[in-house]
Order: C-alpha cells, then structure tokens, then sequence
C-alpha cells in the first residue's frame, strides 16, 4: 500500500496544471542488458547486407515491446505506472532466448529487420497479456495488433528485399545462443528528433524473484 500510495502522489505532487495535460509517447519494453546487446550487435554486423540498403539502428534504441501506449495525458502517468507494477509484479522472472530473424512486413519488401525469439516467447506473451490486462483496468486501450516478440535492429527507407540478410542472421543468431534475464519491465518514453525516434527509460518494474 506504501509504495501504491507513493506512485499515486507523483502527478499531484511533482506535475503542474498544463504539465498533466502534456502528453508523453509510452510503451512498455524489455530492455535487455548491455552485454547481452553488445554481442547481439557483433552478431548483427557480422552478418549485414551492405547492398540491402539497411540502416542498423542504435544500440541504445534496441528493446522487445510488451505494450504500446501511444500518446498518455503526463496526469495519467500515475495510472500507468501502477499498472505496470502490478502487471510485472504477478510473474517470475524468466529467461529468453534470441534465436529467430526477420523483416516486416515482408522479407521481399521490407522496412524492418528484427531479432526473434525462441525458448522464453510463452513467458514473455504471458508478461504481456499481465499488463494488458492491468492497463486495461486502469483505461488504457490495448493494441489490437497480435503480440510478436521481436526486437528492431533496422530500417529501410523504401522497402527492399532482405531475405539474404535475413537468412544469414537467423543463421547466425540460431548458433549463437544468446540469452537474456527477464527481471524488469521498462516504462520508456519515445522522443522525436531530427535523428528520429529517441527513448528515455522513465522507470522499472521488477518481476517476482
């Protein structure tokens, strides 16, 4: 109940009238850690396509998306914050392991290329379904897209064939074995600039030891 009420105050408190009806871009992520990102990033370069017309994304930018938000009132923030304690806070920690590429929406015509999942995507789907289903308690309007983990790594500017890009990462990611910890749930804001999209993490819920 302390920490309940210690979220609740945060708007109230910390926000100003014109602050609250200011609107933050959310989504709720998995952010995997930075030794697991750094050899994933070997990974990914290792196996561009430098005649695909891919541009790799940021590190820093690399995260699997449980829920996206959209566009949430700053005064609702409160709200969102204790749906994903409650959300993170009903399972265990877990692990998952990265073992799948891709492009959507197609290889042939592609504007991204991600990571996939392997071992860990009925836990993660699970971890999902637990926030959805806080948030929704709370308002907040679910995406009506089915949930696929993936990980973003790159985009196209028009869409290009990658399926040998593709297929020389799932290659490559199947016999590497890379794992992560599920042990928290990220709540990040997305930020435009002029070098695109921008995430600040605003805070983490733990999952259950």
């Amino acid at each position: 109940m302390g920490a309940e009420k210690e979220l609740q105050s945060f708007g109230d408190e910390k926000l100003g009238a014109k602050e609250k009806e200011k609107k933050l871009r959310l989504f709720a992520a998995v952010v995997p850690d930075k030794a697991v990102v750094s050899a994933l990033d070997a990974l990914v370069r290792g196996a561009w396509d430098s005649n695909a017309k891919v541009r790799c994304l940021d590190t820093v930018t690399w995260h699997v998306t449980l829920q996206f938000l959209g566009d949430v009132r700053a005064a609702r923030l409160d709200d969102l914050r204790l749906a994903c304690a409650y959300g993170a806070g009903r399972l265990r920690a877990f692990r998952i392991h990265f073992a799948d590429a891709g492009a959507f929406p197609t290889e042939r015509r592609a504007r991204t290329v991600w990571l996939g999942l392997g071992k860990g995507r009925e836990q993660l789907a699970a971890l999902a379904t637990a926030l959805q289903g806080e948030m929704g308690k709370r308002g907040f309007l679910a995406e009506e897209r089915p949930f696929i983990p993936h990980m973003t790594v790159g985009q196209l500017s028009a869409p290009s064939d990658v399926s040998v890009l593709a297929e020389r990462l799932r290659t490559s990611i199947s016999d590497a074995g890379i794992v992560t910890d599920v042990e928290r749930v990220a709540l990040v804001q997305s930020l435009m600039s002029e070098d695109g999209a921008q995430y600040e993490i605003l805070d983490f819920f733990p999952l259950q030891s």
